[in-house]
């Protein structure tokens, strides 16, 4: 049976963003063999990003364009169930690229599990919570 929990690790380049949530990526597998693909990322609640409207669509795709398109990226896929879900890391920090879209305001809701407190902090106050 295959290891739900397990967490696949990947370098790749950003080809293009697609979407507030969405992009595609040449994936390094390994022994100069790489694949290009589309990938959802992780986090990203579906129904966030479908109640956008059309400027803050392309805010965020600005965003992700000016943080990783065309850049070297590492994703970290988790699968549950069926699908698999990408987290993308940039940078010498390796920042994750969709807390810091919650953070600057241009996510409105996310999955908040495996996120920095301080996410996890901002999205109980954006969600109401008293703490």
């Amino acid at each position: 049976m295959y290891d739900q929990k397990k967490t696949e690790i990947f370098q790749a380049h950003v080809a293009r963003v697609l979407g507030p949530d969405m992009l595609e990526a040449d994936i390094n597998l390994g022994f100069d063999v790489r694949i290009r693909k589309k990938i959802k990322l992780g986090g990203v609640d579906a129904t966030s990003v479908r109640g956008m409207d059309e400027d803050e669509v392309k805010s965020a795709v600005e965003y992700l364009r000016d943080r990783i398109e065309g850049k070297e990226v590492t994703i970290r896929t988790t699968r549950r169930g069926d699908y698999y879900y990408a987290r993308i890391y940039y940078g010498p920090e390796q920042s994750n690229v969709v807390e810091e879209m919650f953070l600057q305001g241009l996510l409105k809701k996310f999955d908040k599990i495996n996120f920095s407190k301080e996410a996890q902090q901002e999205a109980r106050y954006r969600d109401g919570a008293t703490e």
